[in-house]
């Protein structure tokens, strides 16, 4: 009996994995509570941001996750977030003027529209307000439209200045 145990220990010994495989990467952001630069509450999620880096709390279960490049979203360097509480979903701003936009099931929907287009001046995201089914972003070239039950650009305006 000691020998089958022994025997099956060592067998379970050898399936645990000190380490990820060749390829994966793990992630291991640091909150830091004095860089706290917004939060946000959702419906199902708190949202808050720290120092580049987003986390959200699940307010049924309290555990707490990282969003990142390597879990959820598409880029790195988080400018801001902005949360519509009418339809309950967040949209993350990169430093590099990509979007993010988390829906209330937790799907990512990445809009990188206003990074690629092709401008002689500054695709910065100044701010970001709601409408009935749409979202307008202030630039440094003029604003944006969004249509949100598509979740693409509407209109555009350049003026040249922020």
């Amino acid at each position: 009996m000691k020998k089958i145990f022994l025997l099956l220990a060592m067998t379970l010994a050898l399936n645990v994995v000190a380490q990820n495989a060749v390829g994966d990467w793990m992630y291991h952001p640091s909150f830091v509570g004095d860089k706290l630069k917004s939060v946000v509450e959702g419906c199902q999620w708190v949202y808050y941001l720290s120092d580049n880096d987003l986390f959200r709390l699940d307010k049924s279960t309290e555990e707490n996750e990282s969003l990142s490049k390597v879990n959820e979203l598409s880029d790195m360097s988080i400018a801001n977030i902005y949360y519509n509480s009418d339809k309950d979903y967040l949209v993350v701003v990169y430093n590099n003027s990509n979007i993010d936009v988390i829906l209330s099931d937790g799907a990512v929907v990445n809009m990188p529209e206003i990074k690629d287009a092709i401008l002689s001046t500054s695709r910065k995201i100044n701010d970001l307000t709601f409408a009935p089914d749409l979202m307008y972003l202030a630039t440094d070239f003029g604003y944006v439209v969004i249509d949100d039950k598509k979740m693409v650009v509407k209109e555009s305006h350049q003026y040249g200045k922020a």
